[in-house]
């Protein structure tokens, strides 16, 4: 299956918003409310089960490709949006818990194809390629950090939100060996709460706030 330019796109788009007026001002002016206020992108109206349904037979017509094409087809969905729909409702695709054979062939072929994850996909037909790059990245890497987050790490992770905002991909490359999923993780479990509970703000020495 060959998903061209598109998937590059997807993986590539930024898929959270700031107020920039927030952002703008410095901490020191910014309410609680408002630091952790996000801006979720507003989803157009949802797919119906009948679009589904159409989309499907559409894309095995073409082959998995020509989504522009396909598009015409649909009122209010541009070739991106079909894209991305089809690759979470593919047949043959497997939703919920990973099997450890599953997992053993991801790094198995990553040995293989490196981290091309529409080449692993090809082998791996029961898993699209967002599902096994995701279960590579926060999961199976070697080189993931899995221990606890030190107090340094929190006081990053606050100041980076602060300066970003809800930028988790963004935020992460400040750190080493930590993936996005792990740091939102860490933000609203943990450190969220505890800036309302016990007043974090005052607690968290002043260059980091």
């Amino acid at each position: 299956m060959e998903f061209s330019s598109l998937d590059r796109e997807i993986k590539n788009q930024e898929m959270e918003e700031i107020n920039e007026n927030e952002l703008s001002q410095s901490p020191s002016q910014r309410r609680p409310e408002q630091i952790f206020q996000i801006i979720k992108i507003k989803n157009k109206k949802k797919w119906t089960r009948e679009e589904d349904i159409l989309l499907i037979k559409l894309a095995e017509q073409h082959r998995e490709k020509h989504w522009k094409d396909i598009s015409k087809h649909f009122v209010n969905k541009n070739a991106l949006q079909c894209f991305s729909r089809y690759k979470r409702i593919r047949p043959g695709i497997v939703k919920g818990a990973w099997s450890r054979e599953e997992d053993e062939k991801i790094l198995k072929l990553v040995q293989i194809y490196n981290k091309s994850w529409s080449k692993i996909s090809k082998v791996l037909v029961t898993r699209n390629g967002k599902q096994i790059r995701d279960r590579y990245i926060n999961v199976l890497d070697p080189e993931i950090k899995k221990g606890k987050f030190t107090e340094e790490e929190d006081n990053t992770l606050i100041s980076l939100y602060m300066h970003y905002g809800p930028k988790w991909a963004t935020i992460a490359k400040h750190f080493i060996n930590r993936t996005a999923d792990m740091i939102k993780n860490r933000f609203h479990s943990s450190i969220k709460k505890l800036f309302y509970t016990n007043n974090m703000r005052r607690n968290f020495p002043q260059k980091v706030l």
